[in-house]
């Protein structure tokens, strides 16, 4: 039983040899300054690197899946969030929110995932990852915690109390989009997609 049959099985409560030991989620916590030592070029601008950083991870750290990618701001840099790239030594981050008022950011963002610079790496990242025996798995924020990495989250905190509806409607905004590129990571060529979420609970009493 290799890699991949394992997680699939046990996904389907069917039996195994023994528990896989996988990151689902948090894969930039891995990917440290060790592992792209020897690794040339960005792993986060470009996807053959990307994928080389995280066949990396695999055989260093012991955990049975490719993880890719390894930050979280594919999802808010196309509604208008400034970010750093980041290097070797630096995560990329957001450096600067999008100061726009919410309707205004949906009037003035269409995004379509596979034309994104960023998504698009990872997109390409997971189809250079793909294969037999090993799992992989594609990371996507959730829509909460996209806005308030695009939106400055005092800001969503404050309406979430005082203007919901707004809210919500933006979070239908970005939830749109973001299943269309859950969609595209499946047609690349992922195992399994893990959804990051620590606000989901809140969402669904709506």
């Amino acid at each position: 039983m290799n890699e991949k049959e394992r997680l699939l099985r046990i996904l389907k409560g069917k039996d195994v040899d023994r528990t896989p030991v996988i990151c689902p989620g948090g894969m930039m916590s891995a990917c440290t300054t060790e592992i792209l030592e020897d690794i040339e070029g960005n792993h986060n601008l470009d996807y053959k690197t990307m994928a080389r950083a995280s066949r990396k991870i695999y055989t260093g750290t012991g955990f049975e899946n490719y993880g890719v990618p390894f930050a979280m701001i594919a999802e808010a840099e196309p509604i208008g969030a400034k970010v750093q790239i980041g290097n070797k030594l630096i995560e990329e981050r957001v450096i600067e929110y999008n100061s726009s008022p919410l309707e205004q950011i949906m009037k003035d963002y269409s995004v379509i995932p596979k034309n994104e610079n960023r998504m698009n790496v990872v997109l390409n990242a997971i189809g250079e990852l793909k294969n037999s025996s090993v799992p992989v798995i594609g990371n996507i924020m959730g829509h909460i915690s996209t806005a308030t990495s695009a939106v400055d989250p005092l800001v969503i905190l404050k309406m979430l109390r005082k203007d919901p509806e707004r809210v919500y409607s933006f979070f239908k905004f970005i939830n749109n989009y973001l299943m269309e590129y859950a969609r595209e990571i499946t047609a690349k060529g992922k195992t399994y997609g893990k959804c990051k979420y620590t606000a989901s609970p809140y969402w669904r009493k709506r």
